[in-house]
């Protein structure tokens, strides 16, 4: 299992929503309105709680899909979302009796098993019972609060970030991990991992749109957001920013020679965060056209400075790279890019025994494309069994030298 950052979405709720401790407390006075968690789940079996700190009762704890609507009066009983009503005790959409009403200081642990269909709630360590059966109509779902009063309430939510306060039921996991779907392969009895390796950036810290080197390039700039800030390895509130109001643009670098590029990235400015672009492809110049690398289409929303990393497959080198943005994540001002940057990759292959912790530790992953035709920086061998003499390690292994030629080798 591997640990992902999820906490309450600013980007994904309706107005009036105040948050602290890293997005996971929320304080609120407005009514009928909700927030969804930034990761969604459709398989799996999974916990999480929710603490009710002050104020009203009036929050809703479930689940939604992405089609529950957040921003306006939302409607208790939509059949997009299940949930438990901490101020009735019932469960909605169908607004029947299911429990009793919670209190302050009460924990409420939610167990949502998308493999059944089931969604359970227990209260301070106690089972309420199934409250929901048909969870797996709506979809890939998200942890969802709903704000019904305009008295101001605190709830925290816990996705595992930190211990739960009760027990987690019996096969279920904190919310906040994901499977880790590694994999090896194997020839003639022998199992080898392939490890992609990014360099570090290829672009230089820029200080004006042609130095240190290569020339940077932008369809369109807002006032001093220059396109060249987007590479100068600072997130200012911007970055690079296109014109007021045109939403739509490319940021292009020139390297001054060819570079095999396998990796790009893009990282948020401080402020507003639904300026990033959202839809795009990445490009190289033929000479006479553009080539499209990758393509991205409907990204989730940036949160503020998040940095991610984009990996596609590459064999031919260009001196000038873009991205080429046709929606951004929904500013009605602006398009802007805090920092952006370009990778080379190296690859290695590595031989390692097949065990539980030989997968976890150098498998790969299981949507990773690998093409043998590629070539490989290293030849590594991973053996387990050494005998420690003094102050390091030796072993011995033997390599048939008719099938692997032998040009170099190492101790580390």
């Amino acid at each position: 299992m591997e640990t992902i950052p999820v906490t309450l979405n600013p980007n994904d709720m309706g107005s009036g929503f105040t948050f602290s401790n890293g997005n996971l407390t929320v304080v609120t006075s407005t009514d009928y309105r909700a927030i969804r968690a930034t990761h969604g789940k459709s398989n799996g079996k999974w916990y999480w709680e929710v603490k009710y700190d002050a104020g009203v009762k009036n929050v809703h704890i479930g689940v939604s899909n992405k089609s529950f609507f957040l921003t306006g009066n939302i409607v208790a009983d939509s059949s997009m979302w299940r949930t438990y009503y901490g101020n009735s005790g019932n469960k909605y959409p169908e607004n029947t009796a299911y429990s009793t009403v919670w209190d302050i200081g009460t924990v409420v642990g939610v167990a949502l098993d998308l493999d059944n269909g089931t969604l359970e709630f227990f209260k301070n360590g106690v089972s309420m019972g199934i409250s929901h059966t048909n969870v797996k109509e709506l979809g890939e779902v998200y942890p969802t609060l709903g704000s019904f009063s305009s008295n101001s309430k605190t709830v925290t939510i816990n996705f595992g970030v930190r211990p739960f306060v009760q027990n987690v039921p019996s096969g279920f996991k904190a919310y906040n991990l994901v499977y880790s779907n590694k994999i090896l392969f194997s020839s003639e009895d022998k199992h080898y991992s392939i490890t992609n390796k990014y360099k570090d950036n290829a672009i230089p810290a820029m200080t004006s749109n042609t130095t240190p080197s290569g020339v940077v390039d932008a369809s369109s700039t807002y006032t001093t957001f220059y396109p060249w800030k987007a590479f100068d390895r600072i997130v200012d509130p911007n970055g690079w920013v296109a014109a007021s109001g045109i939403l739509v643009g490319w940021l292009s670098y020139e390297f001054p020679q060819a570079k095999l590029i396998t990796a790009y990235s893009i990282k948020s400015g401080t402020t507003p965060v639904n300026r990033p672009p959202k839809t795009w492809t990445f490009e190289g110049w033929e000479g006479t056209k553009w080539i499209i690398l990758d393509t991205r289409i409907n990204e989730p929303n940036f949160t503020v400075e998040e940095f991610r990393l984009y990996g596609f497959k590459n064999k031919v080198g260009f001196k000038k790279y873009r991205i080429n943005v046709t929606a951004n994540q929904g500013a009605g001002d602006f398009l802007a890019i805090g920092d952006f940057g370009m990778y080379e990759s190296e690859r290695y292959i590595t031989s390692v025994e097949c065990s539980e912790v030989s997968i976890l530790e150098h498998g790969m992953n299981k949507g990773m494309i690998i093409d043998l035709e590629d070539e490989f920086s290293e030849r590594r061998s991973l053996v387990k069994d050494s005998e420690k003499i003094g102050s390091g390690k030796v072993f011995k292994q033997k390599i048939n030298t008719n099938k692997v030629s032998i040009k170099k080798a190492s101790i580390i």
